[in-house]
């Protein structure tokens, strides 16, 4: 006997579909009705798996839909790149600034001691910018990859550490402009632990289905 509803096989006799919950009674195992429940796993299949574009891996599992997670997961990456964007531009912006600000007055009062401290921020803060652009760059990079190759994703983003010497930093240099990149990291972060089982179970399908 086969299910009305996702098309699955199951034993005579039950009442209730051990997949979907759907009630069975009444239902006859048919030759009739194979062709409609293999229609019915099909689609039921196209909504529960996800096949990347260009290798045709398909993904299933029972925790949730694999294709939005993945792209949701995709979706958030993106949006934290681009923040990254934003941040990094900032500060180069705010450097320039303390910057141009110390070569002005140098040139009014010639105290280089005096602007020693600030000069050096302004340095820090280009530093700290391109280091988030570089973020950015593979953020962006990373999002294109996982929607056909979802592997490492647990291992890269369960490790908070980084996260909060991330966070420190910005704060200390970037002030406001640096904590909203930071916060749109533990964003990204906490979707991809609280989906944690589902995307080990796409991560080791993909695994089986490269070897």
């Amino acid at each position: 006997m086969f299910c009305s509803k996702c098309g699955n096989q199951i034993a005579e006799g039950t009442a209730f579909c051990p997949s979907c919950g759907q009630s069975v009674n009444g239902q006859q195992s048919t030759a009739g009705n194979v062709n409609t429940n293999t229609a019915n796993q099909q689609a039921y299949n196209q909504n529960t798996a996800y096949t990347p574009n260009q290798n045709g891996v398909s993904y299933q599992n029972t925790y949730a839909n694999p294709k939005s997670l993945i792209d949701q997961l995709s979706s958030k990456i993106k949006i934290e790149g681009y923040v990254w964007i934003g941040v990094a531009v900032a500060q180069y912006i705010i450097g320039i600034f303390y910057i141009g600000n110390v070569i002005n007055m140098i040139s009014w009062y010639y105290d280089v001691e005096e602007y020693i401290v600030p000069l050096i921020t302004g340095v820090i803060l280009f530093i700290i910018a391109t280091i988030n652009i570089r973020t950015s760059m593979e953020d962006l990079k990373y999002a294109k990859n996982i929607l056909t190759s979802p592997v490492g994703i647990v291992a890269k983003y369960e490790p908070v550490a980084p996260r909060i010497v991330n966070l420190i930093y910005n704060i200390l240099f970037g002030g406001v402009v640096g904590v909203i990149g930071s916060a749109f990291g533990f964003v990204t972060r906490g979707f991809v632990m609280s989906n944690e089982k589902a995307f080990l179970a796409i991560e080791a399908q993909h695994s089986q289905q490269q070897h």
